[in-house]
């Protein structure tokens, strides 16, 4: 248990199964409400049984939910009691002055620390190319990274701070990444943990630019409200970026549909359909 990533496995099992003994409840209390289901020599078996497993099913998604009651966050643990998360230590590189997330907290990026750093530097490259074409000034910027994770991109931009005055906000769904921030980096990343509901709690026309690095790639219906969400907070005149997967890129990953990491990576269908086969996916 001295193991943070042994220790993680545990914690993932032991929630495992408590809810799959919460499950076997439900289950209990279907078998029940069967047994007690009042069946006459004219009863019909079949509307019994219908109403027994909708009384069941309403009952698991009322509990189960994907949507609990209130907005979201993630990992899942609204039922469970838990601690603060503990981390593994902090990566240090000669050369950066902010510490880098240990390969656990990286969100399904590169272990490797020098590729880590170059990926997340070639981002701030491209995102501030776009800035200086579309802003007359960089001076004084209120920046957002929507979906920052554990800082990939975002931490590069410290050097816009120091320059030119930038204010940094970070945004995650998942509650972990964030936390790992608020412990490492510095006062002057505002960050923090978001839902999946698109709600943000700032007023109107707050940032000259939201940029976000495949994030709506992994919006499936609330697309739309959150582009209203984010233009709300959007100042006029200012430069929302965000990536998406468009049919260069699905032909991309079809075309790589047999190597190991692609089908690590992607379903089926991408694989399956060398074209993307709808408008959109």
């Amino acid at each position: 248990m001295l193991v943070p990533s042994i220790r993680r496995l545990k914690e993932q099992r032991d929630a495992a199964l408590n809810q799959a003994a919460a499950l076997t409840r439900r289950l209990g209390e279907f078998e029940a409400s069967i047994a007690k289901a009042p069946v006459g020599a004219g009863a019909d078996l079949d509307a019994v049984v219908n109403i027994a497993v909708e009384r069941a099913l309403s009952a698991m998604r009322t509990e189960y939910t994907a949507l609990p009651r209130f907005a979201y966050h993630l990992p899942l643990d609204h039922e469970m009691q838990t601690l603060p998360p503990r981390f593994d230590p902090p990566v240090r590189v000669s050369g950066e002055s902010l510490p880098l997330p240990p390969p656990a907290e990286r969100h399904g990026h590169m272990a490797d620390d020098v590729a880590y750093l170059d990926w997340g530097k070639y981002d701030h490259d491209l995102i501030l190319g776009f800035i200086r074409r579309a802003l007359l000034s960089v001076d004084k910027l209120n920046v957002m990274d929507f979906g920052c994770s554990s800082g990939r991109v975002l931490r590069h931009f410290q050097t816009e701070v120091q320059e030119h005055g930038w204010t940094l906000t970070g945004v995650d769904v998942s509650a972990r990444r964030i936390e790992w921030m608020r412990r490492n980096f510095p006062p002057e990343f505002q960050v923090y943990t978001g839902s999946i509901l698109p709600i943000m709690p700032f007023e109107s026309n707050s940032f000259d630019v939201i940029y976000g690095s495949s994030v709506f790639t992994h919006i499936k219906f609330l697309w739309d409200m959150w582009l209203l969400e984010l233009r709300r907070i959007l100042k006029p005149g200012g430069v929302l970026i965000q990536s998406i997967h468009t049919e260069n890129a699905w032909n991309f990953f079809a075309q790589h549909g047999q190597e190991s990491w692609a089908q690590d990576a992607l379903g089926p269908m991408i694989i399956n359909h060398k074209e993307l086969p709808d408008d959109f996916v």
